[in-house]
């Protein structure tokens, strides 16, 4: 079962507490918050809620992209990256404050919040199954999966 976790007319973007940083300070391939902090979107997946980021730099097809701004002298597609998910066990202390965003990228959650809760559960799944079924090249290498923070939660997602 997939939900979008915030109210779908009033879908928000929220940041990561401070307390959820000193709780998972190992993640491996997980975004550096370097203290600017960044916007997730909570999206509860059989019980478990992970904060897909936004990001401003999305150069690969894992996620959403929400618009494409030029930053340098160079186009930057900005949008959810699934590859950066994290598991956030404790909801109600490490979700935070409201994140500010365009009201373009608003606009593209609040009308594509089903196609996103899909994408990410299929996104979830091809990882569970490449695991189970032992299909290396899929998570090493060159694979979807190379950079995925999913790796830290094996046991929560049951494999």
């Amino acid at each position: 079962m997939i939900a979008f976790n915030l109210d779908t007319k009033m879908i928000a973007i929220r940041t990561l507490t401070p307390d959820f940083h000193t709780s998972n300070p190992d993640l491996t391939e997980g975004l550096a918050d370097k203290g600017r902090g960044y916007g997730i979107v909570a999206i509860t997946i059989n019980g478990l809620t992970f904060g897909v980021p936004l990001r401003t730099n999305l150069n690969h097809p894992h996620g959403v992209v929400l618009d494409t701004i030029v930053k340098g002298g160079k186009k930057c597609k900005r949008g959810l990256d699934f590859t950066k998910a994290l598991l956030i066990a404790d909801p109600s202390n490490h979700i935070g404050g409201t994140f500010q965003v365009s009201p373009a990228q608003l606009a593209k959650l609040r009308s594509h919040h089903h196609y996103i809760c899909e994408k990410f559960e299929k996104y979830v799944e091809r990882y569970v199954d490449a695991v189970k079924t032992g299909k290396d090249n899929t998570i090493r290498g060159s694979g979807p999966y190379q950079y995925s923070t999913l790796v830290n939660y094996h046991a929560q997602l049951g494999i």
